[in-house]
């Protein structure tokens, strides 16, 4: 009986038929193609012991200035740093507190005094961003600021963007009167003018006037009347507040789509833009977003245009009256706690003081991180939120918002060649408010990643892509920076000055948008990508299409809902690219299979595998990734799943004699293996041959095996006869590696059908 070598195609191929791919392999699991043949995959061993908490979004490797290297980890619930085996918990905090305004300004300063009941000790080292636009002194506070001055436990000053016009602050209360209109007495001079918006609140008895605002009309230094006819109010008891700060009011028409705002020198134009955070109903009409000036009225007024009709001509305040703060605490060194005069009077003893605790938030939750380094500081961004930076042995506990950095971004790389932080999909200051715009694109000044100011002196900026609908992620590249949309492909390219632009932005490519995120990566020169449908390479010229033998696994099979968290992972020992895609067939929802590619041999196969993030090999070692229940693993440093056995497996397409028109039988296979590369002292590697036959590619195939094959055994004695072979090889023991090369079969006519 003579005999027939079987030499396998290498890749995978799912687009062809078994019958069409002979001498192919039709499904995996598990492998890897080098020199053309088909191996198991290298293993991994965890890089920490324990979960890290929540999912695994990105991972950054970066080294401190005494040579210490950092593994950064951004989950769901943390962002962390594991160095010398330790995790690092420095996730942001952040506390939202929403007060009756209590602010305080001087004419000719830029100085803003808060007071705030609901924090305790927050320090020069915390930020805070007002959600609710405050108009108090002339000046309109919207957007971050950093606290520049802690004046007591809840109380501490911001520096304005501009100087206040007039002194002004909350005026307590001692008496109103049932009038028309009313007229309200302070416990000293109030300081307002006549035409001031002012809120009330505090109030008892007369508790209408809580949350109201209205117009005063200056009486004497002690006394003012309101707009309002108390005479059918309660009586006034004790208590209360006139503030000096108040947030937005909108004014319905039953019918009509145009809303008054009232905001007390607003200094705005028509179509200038505003933007409120926060979500009001007033009239039957929600207002949120980012709108544009229709008319200005007064100094005090302004009209916007909603996209539907008031039901009904009322009026109400954003945020109830209130003004909603987010604090951004940065745990810092810890304050100074001897000497003479620290602390509290008559805390501590004489020359030893009494250290105060620091305000401390709630750690922020991410859907998804970006990661990069400055030097030795680490930068993090969660998706649409600010950037944070953490530097070791600082004495900092958590990161800390740079808050000269766009509020909110959808994420940031740092630029190699030019040592600027690019920001994307980013906020910009509007008139009023912050306004996060999909496709804007900010960077820093050159060498400073905390200013963005733009100026002469600084080469720091913005610039919006025209087209798409938002901006998916980007990253540097030798010579220049990628941003992809959902639709293109752009360049950045530095120009060298602010005469002419800094950046010069070019569409190379269309229809070729980004999936997800982190779905890009770099493989030597090539820049690879996954988008909707299709896998792109690009090096130098226009993207390109990469041929993909695995396509219907990979986008017949791809949860659609989720593939925003589709991701590319290099693995340059071995010229690989995987992209990691959540499977609708499993009903996943992070992650749990992938493609493979190989650029040297330019093949592809897939496995099951859950991963949600990873980087190349890298200053930390060889090829990381960590799995969706926070689990970190190093690649290809062993031949097991982290001490369990590592399935892998291959199944190739119907072999045939003489174009299927005979039957053959086979009474023997001899198995072509490499063994023991990861342990040349081990002995005990197998795998598992299975045979299918069938007389026609429709029927169901009969199954032989499976056989055992190890390093001693010669052959196996299947008997089988059939018009057309199929052959499965598998492995999922111990310690183990294998290399398959030719499958050599003794065949035989077996008559003809």
């Amino acid at each position: 009986m003579p005999f027939a070598t079987l030499k396998l195609r290498p890749g995978v191929n799912v687009e062809q038929t078994f019958s069409l791919n002979e001498a192919g392999i039709s499904e995996s699991n598990g492998i890897r193609f080098r020199n053309g043949l088909a191996e198991k995959l290298g293993g991994w061993l965890s890089y920490y012991p324990f979960a890290v908490g929540g999912v695994p979004k990105a991972l950054h490797a970066w080294q401190d200035l005494n040579d210490l290297d950092y593994l950064g980890v951004g989950t769901t619930t943390i962002l962390g740093a594991i160095a010398d085996g330790s995790l690092t918990n420095i996730t942001p905090q952040t506390y939202t507190s929403d007060i009756n305004p209590n602010f305080a300004t001087t004419a000719s300063s830029t100085t803003v005094t808060i007071t705030d009941a609901n924090i305790a000790n927050v320090t020069t080292f915390d930020s805070v961003e007002f959600k609710t636009p405050v108009a108090v002194g002339g000046i309109v506070l919207s957007g971050v600021y950093p606290i520049s001055l802690v004046l007591g436990t809840t109380q501490y000053q911001i520096t304005a963007s501009s100087a206040a016009t007039l002194t002004r602050a909350n005026a307590t209360i001692t008496a109103i009167t049932k009038a028309n209109p009313g007229a309200v007495t302070t416990s000293g001079a109030h300081g307002f003018s006549t035409g001031d918006l002012i809120y009330f609140f505090g109030i008892v008895g007369m508790t209408q006037l809580n949350g109201q605002l209205c117009t005063i009309t200056s009486t004497g230094a002690n006394s003012f009347t309101i707009g309002i006819d108390t005479s059918g109010y309660a009586t006034y008891t004790s208590g209360g507040s006139a503030s000096a700060g108040v947030v937005p009011k909108f004014t319905t028409t039953s019918g009509s789509s145009t809303v008054t705002v009232t905001l007390q020198d607003h200094g705005l134009a028509a179509f200038d833009t505003v933007a409120f955070a926060l979500s009001t109903t007033i009239g039957g009409v929600t207002i949120s977003g980012t709108y544009s000036v229709v008319a200005v009225p007064s100094a005090d007024t302004f009209t916007i245009s909603v996209s539907s009709q008031a039901t009904s001509s009322t009026s109400g305040l954003m945020n109830s009256g209130q003004v909603e703060l987010d604090y951004y605490i940065a745990l810092g060194p810890p304050s100074a706690s001897s000497g003479y005069g620290i602390g509290t009077y008559g805390t501590g003893g004489y020359g030893t003081g009494s250290s105060t605790t620091a305000q401390t938030g709630t750690p922020i939750a991410a859907t998804d991180w970006s990661l990069d380094n400055w030097g030795q500081t680490y930068l993090s961004c969660p998706e649409n939120g600010g950037v944070y930076a953490w530097t070791p042995n600082s004495g900092f506990q958590n990161a800390q918002l740079v808050a000269g950095a766009p509020a909110h971004n959808r994420g940031m790389f740092v630029s190699m060649q030019t040592q600027m932080l690019i920001c994307y999909g980013s906020t910009t200051n509007a008139s009023i408010g912050i306004d996060q715009d999909p496709l804007l694109v900010s960077w820093s000044a050159q060498g400073d990643y905390t200013d963005f100011t733009v100026s002469v002196t600084t080469q720091a900026g913005s610039r919006r892509l025209p087209q798409g609908s938002k901006i998916i992620g980007g990253m540097s590249v030798p010579g220049q920076e990628f941003l992809w949309t959902d639709l293109d492909l752009w360049s950045m390219n530095y120009l060298g000055s602010l005469q002419a632009g800094v950046w010069g932005f070019q569409k190379i490519g269309s229809n070729c948008g980004l999936i997800g995120k982190h779905a890009a990566t770099r493989q030597g020169s090539q820049v690879m990508w996954m988008g909707a449908s299709n896998f792109w390479v690009t090096g130098n010229g226009q993207p390109q299409v990469i041929p993909c033998t695995v396509w219907d696994t990979v986008f017949q099979d791809l949860n659609t809902d989720y593939q925003h968290k589709c991701w590319a992972w290099s693995n340059s020992p071995f010229n690989e690219v995987w992209w990691f895609f959540p499977r609708a067939s499993t009903g996943a929802t992070e992650p749990d299979a992938f493609a493979k590619y190989n650029i040297r041999e330019q093949t592809w196969d897939y496995g099951e595998m859950d991963r949600t993030c990873g980087i190349d090999q890298s200053i930390i070692g060889l090829p990381i990734a960590a799995s969706s229940a926070g689990i970190i693993y190093e690649h290809e440093v062993s031949p097991d799943a982290d001490g369990q056995p590592l399935n892998a497996s291959l199944l190739t397409g119907w072999y045939a004699m003489s174009e299927g028109e005979d039957v053959m039988f086979l009474d023997w296979a001899l198995p072509d293996m490499i063994w023991r590369t990861f342990d040349s002292s081990n002995s005990s590697a197998s795998i598992k041959i299975t045979f299918y036959s069938t007389y026609y590619p429709g029927n169901t195939p009969q199954t032989h095996g499976p056989y055992t094959v190890t390093q001693s055994t010669q052959y196996i004695n299947p008997r089988i006869r059939g018009r057309l072979i199929q052959i499965k090889v598998e492995s999922n023991d111990i310690g183990s590696f294998w290399r398959l090369g030719a499958v050599r079969m003794r065949l035989a006519k077996d008559g003809r059908l």
